[in-house]
């Protein structure tokens, strides 16, 4: 049943993630704390890596577009990498 349980979420979540270009993280991590008493260290990793196919089929889609500002992502991108470094 818990399998059920948790393709039907990550399904649902996976949705979301790709509709919206993002935010089932906090989805996730309410989830996996709440309903499967997972440790909150573990299940934001765990929310992370469940994420990543999500977030690349929706980048490779936007990519084909022709939707990507690659100068402002990069911008942000180096902007961001130390808070990134320092928060990991």
């Amino acid at each position: 049943m818990e399998i059920v349980l948790l393709l039907l979420i990550g399904l649902i979540i996976g949705f979301v993630v790709i509709s919206m270009g993002g935010g089932g993280a906090a989805i996730y991590l309410g989830v996996l704390t709440a309903v499967f008493h997972l440790a909150p260290a573990a299940a934001t990793a765990t929310s992370l890596v469940t994420a990543l196919p999500s977030l690349i089929l929706g980048s490779l889609g936007y990519y084909r577009q022709r939707a990507i500002n690659f100068k402002l992502g990069n911008q942000m991108l180096i902007a961001a990498l130390p808070a990134v470094v320092v928060g990991s």
